[in-house]
């Protein structure tokens, strides 16, 4: 068994009900940070990739018993994931429209939020936070009024 190996790879695996011998026949190289993130892009990617081409090489190895070895680096699945996500067929926005850096405070106290707004609940949970309502309505000029009247710290805190 490899030890290298990510355990979800395996567990992806084996829930798809596929030949454990084939884990053997994988190389998977690189490690994380991948790309500058703070969530594991590079192991998604790579566990993703991974899992797709050792399949498409059974189904191969299935059909004329050639035995195939899967190669994936890390780095290079993150950069092929980019930018080609697509839900029923679109490509969603990279952004939500109000996620982003905020300036807000006083003066003397003044400093920076950045909102992270990309899943609808915590726009949403944002908004009702600001006395906003809730909803993929409200601009971004709002966000920025509603963040001019917070200390950014207290901001932090009551959003946590």
């Amino acid at each position: 068994m490899n030890a290298t190996r990510p355990p979800a790879l395996e567990a992806l695996w084996h829930e798809a009900r596929l030949d454990p011998a084939a884990l053997g026949r994988i190389h998977l190289s690189g490690q994380e940070p991948a790309l500058p993130s703070s969530f594991r892009v590079g192991a998604a990617a790579q566990i993703s990739l991974a899992a797709a081409a050792l399949a498409a090489a059974e189904v191969g190895r299935a059909r004329n018993g050639v035995e195939q070895t899967v190669t994936v680096d890390m780095r290079e699945a993150a950069l092929e994931c980019c930018l080609h996500f697509k839900i029923d067929g679109r490509a969603p926005e990279m952004w939500d429209p109000i996620a982003g850096l905020y300036a807000c405070g006083t003066a003397s106290d003044a400093g920076f939020v950045r909102l992270h707004t990309n899943f609808a609940h915590h726009r949403d949970g944002t908004l009702r936070l600001l006395g906003l309502p809730a909803g993929s309505t409200t601009t971004r000029e709002s966000v920025t009024a509603a963040l001019a009247s917070w200390q950014p710290l207290d901001f932090e805190a009551a959003a946590a």
